[in-house]
């Protein structure tokens, strides 16, 4: 039964990254996302917080590869948020808390060019 439950919240979050413009070979393939799916699994995340915690590590990544998808990643983060936010499938503080951490990652981009 667990298996069944968590294998339909997986296929759940993987339907919703087209909506970000990733792909699995975008976020590292498969296992790399199942990785990360583990780790937001078990705390409970609805499917659309498991898709943004898949959309923010992407974006962090281009952030620190100066990669231009960033900023149309960036737009469809915040299109989501609202929605998700609105609808109550995704928590504010764990989005103050994702953005907080890009913060970090862009001050950090900045001091390094």
């Amino acid at each position: 039964m667990f298996f069944r439950k968590r294998r339909r919240w997986n296929g759940e979050v993987i339907a919703l990254l087209p909506m970000f413009d990733l792909t699995p070979d975008i976020l590292g393939g498969p296992l790399a996302i199942l990785d990360s799916l583990d780790l937001v699994y078990r705390k409970g995340f609805s499917h659309q917080e498991g898709a943004l915690f898949l959309a923010y590590n992407a974006y962090a990544t281009f952030i620190k590869t100066e990669d231009p998808r960033s900023v149309n990643l960036a737009h469809r983060i915040n299109l989501a948020e609202e929605e998700w936010i609105k609808i109550g499938r995704a928590t504010p503080a764990l989005i103050h808390g994702w953005r907080d951490y890009i913060k970090g990652i862009k001050a950090s981009a900045e001091r390094h060019k």
